[in-house]
Parts: C-alpha cells; sequence; structure tokens
C-alpha cells in the first residue's frame, strides 16, 4: 500500500512540474493548444483501454493458466484500437482543414495514450 502511495505521489509531483516547464516553454497559444489535445487525451483514454484492467484482473482471478493468453489479447485489442484511432486521425486530416503540425501532435497524442493504455494492460 505504501508503494502505490509513493508511485502515485511521484506521478503527481512529476506531471505537475512537467506541465509548469511545458506552459513556460509554450507560451499562451501554443499552451491553449497543448490544453486542447490533452483534453482530447483524457475524452479518448477509456475508449482505448476498453475497461480492460478490470476484466483482465476478474478473468485472471478466475483462471491463472490463460493469464498469458489474455494479456496478449488485450495489448492487442489496444494495438488496433491506436490503428484505429491513427486512421480516424489521418481521415480527419483529409477531410478537415488540419495543419501538419497539428496532426503531428495527434499523432503523438494517441500513441502516448496507447503506451498508457499498454502499461495498464500490465497493471492489471
Amino acid at each position: 500500500m505504501v508503494w502505490v502511495l509513493a508511485t502515485r505521489a511521484i506521478e503527481i509531483v512529476s506531471s505537475f512540474l512537467l506541465l509548469a516547464v511545458v506552459a513556460r516553454y509554450l507560451g499562451v497559444e501554443e499552451f491553449g493548444v497543448y490544453s486542447f489535445i490533452m483534453a482530447l487525451f483524457w475524452t479518448l483514454f477509456p475508449f482505448l483501454i476498453l475497461g480492460l484492467p478490470r476484466i483482465l484482473a476478474r478473468d485472471i482471478a478466475q483462471c491463472r493458466s490463460v493469464a498469458e493468453r489474455l494479456i496478449g489479447t488485450a495489448l492487442l485489442l489496444v494495438l488496433l484500437g491506436t490503428f484505429l484511432g491513427a486512421a480516424i486521425i489521418a481521415a480527419s486530416g483529409l477531410f478537415f482543414d488540419i495543419g501538419h503540425e497539428e496532426l503531428v501532435i495527434f499523432y503523438i497524442v494517441l500513441f502516448s495514450t496507447s503506451a498508457v493504455a499498454a502499461t495498464r494492460v500490465f497493471n492489471a
């Protein structure tokens, strides 16, 4: 329990410090874009993770012999969600007036979301 609290405290402090550095570096307009993208990140995250950590924890607790297969399947689902998100971003770039830099930012957010989702699979 202490390790979980310590990890969470380190995560909060490092996020706060990173946010301060990013805000200072970007300036007002770019930080607004960053805030929009982070809002998009946290909006898309639940759809990408699909509730997998709780489902995995439940299913692995019921039958440990299939744990490797379940984790592999969960990671495959996260990967497929990532590709689907990449396709949606690419399509939005074609149909809407989105610049190259914004598309790159969206891809960075998508792949960082996927990385977080993949680590949440292993936390189950």
